[in-house]
């Protein structure tokens, strides 16, 4: 964020904070197919910038769809917490640790996307 701030025409102030975090929790649920990098960067510069991470355009049950599957064979692979973590973010553009295990839970209790999670999530 203060990265980003610098040199914008928007000073960087605890409003600006909070959307950051809302944004980047949006990003990591599946809500928003738009990087929340890229997010923060219209928001900093008060207008549409260039993206510049990959947008995916896709349904939200599709993109859930695929982070069961990377779950599904990440866990496959590797018992080791760690190799599971650093496989999930190469896979899924550094999603978080508690996404893994939201989505590797999910598949435990049997939840297929779009059923709306075992946490009342999709």
């Amino acid at each position: 964020m203060i990265q980003r701030s610098a040199g914008g025409p928007q000073p960087l102030d605890l409003r600006l904070l909070y959307h950051g975090y809302e944004c980047r929790l949006q990003w990591e649920e599946g809500d928003s197919g738009v990087h929340w990098r890229d997010r923060i960067d219209c928001q900093v510069r008060g207008r549409p910038a260039e993206f510049r991470e990959a947008v995916d355009v896709g349904p939200r049950a599709a993109r859930k769809r695929r982070e069961l599957q990377v779950a599904a064979d990440i866990a496959a692979r590797t018992p080791d917490r760690g190799e599971r973590l650093r496989l999930w973010r190469e896979a899924t553009d550094n999603k978080s640790e508690q996404t893994l295990y939201r989505r590797l839970a999910q598949l435990a209790a049997g939840v297929e996307a779009g059923d709306g999670g075992i946490d009342g999530r999709d």
